[in-house]
């Protein structure tokens, strides 16, 4: 949806009615979990529309820095995708920063500053097809490209391994077709977890 809209924005940028994001839900949610946002462009368009949901939304993504980090941040390949609410951030004591991706994105790109320079790593989204709703098949399936809410920059790191099981912990104390992140549905953690520490 969100693509759709800020396509539009950009048609009557022009007259002044595309303007930044300012408006944000979710930042404190889990690895994994969306950030929404809205301009008054995205809300103006709500209220001509009420049926409809007008946002951006983007993907939180626990980030480890390699050793010594002082800034990660996130490579964005899209100038027309706005910026979303955490772009950049200073890792903490132990290694992590939040950062949030564009949520339709097929891969997340990312750069961490240290000592040494600046270390670089992209990591492939995992398509997950969304299954017959209530038996009925679908004439085009309807696929969500879902980001690990884990990347090491250095997928080496020694403590990945426990990572990824620490967080499987937190966030899919049950793995379901019927849970709510896309990352506890059957397979889908087994999945991510490779693409970040298994790279091709």
């Amino acid at each position: 949806m969100h693509r759709t809209v800020w396509a539009g924005c950009l048609a009557v940028l022009a007259t002044g009615a595309c303007t930044t994001v300012d408006r944000f839900s979710g930042l404190d949610g889990p690895p994994g979990g969306y950030v929404s946002g809205t301009s008054p462009f995205h809300r103006t368009m709500s209220s001509l529309n009420p049926f409809s949901d007008y946002n951006e939304q983007w993907t939180l993504v626990r980030v480890i820095a390699p050793p010594g980090a002082t800034r990660c941040r996130i490579v964005d390949a899209n100038p027309f995708s706005p910026d979303g609410p955490l772009t950049v951030g200073a890792p903490n004591a132990g290694r992590e920063v939040t950062l949030a991706y564009d949520a339709n994105a097929t891969f997340a790109e990312f750069e961490c500053r240290t000592p040494a320079g600046v270390m670089k790593r992209r990591v492939d989204a995992v398509p997950y097809t969304w299954p017959e709703l209530f038996g009925y098949r679908r004439a085009f399936p309807i696929v969500t490209q879902v980001k690990p809410p884990l990347v090491h920059i250095d997928p080496t790191d020694p403590e990945a391994e426990q990572r990824w099981r620490d967080l499987a912990t937190e966030l899919c104390p049950v793995v379901s077709e019927r849970a709510s992140g896309f990352v506890c549905k059957p397979g889908m953690l087994e999945k991510l977890r490779a693409k970040d520490i298994e790279p091709e």
